[in-house]
């Protein structure tokens, strides 16, 4: 299975999963985009070269989570997200 086909199937069981997966997802990934921000100020660029895949297609898949969470659920957290992915955007 490919690296995007992966991503597409945890997409859509966290669509089809319960508010508590959902939470835990989104928990998960503003952590996650909190310590990539982190890792950048200590790294630069460099951050990019440890992921398996590049930039644009981790931006995809954040992109991609965020309009799923959209569409399937109203919390606070979706908007934390929502602003880290903005911020994120900035690092290059």
């Amino acid at each position: 299975m490919t690296w995007e086909a992966k991503k597409i199937k945890y997409i859509e069981s966290v669509r089809n999963g319960s508010e508590g997966a959902k939470a835990v997802s989104v928990a998960d990934k503003i952590h996650n985009l909190e310590s990539l921000m982190i890792a950048y100020a200590i790294q630069g660029p460099e951050l990019w070269t440890i992921f398996n895949v590049g930039k644009k297609q981790k931006r995809w898949f954040e992109n991609e989570v965020l309009k799923m969470f959209k569409q399937t659920w109203r919390h606070p957290l979706i908007d934390e997200y929502e602003s880290l992915l903005e911020k994120e955007k900035l690092l290059e």
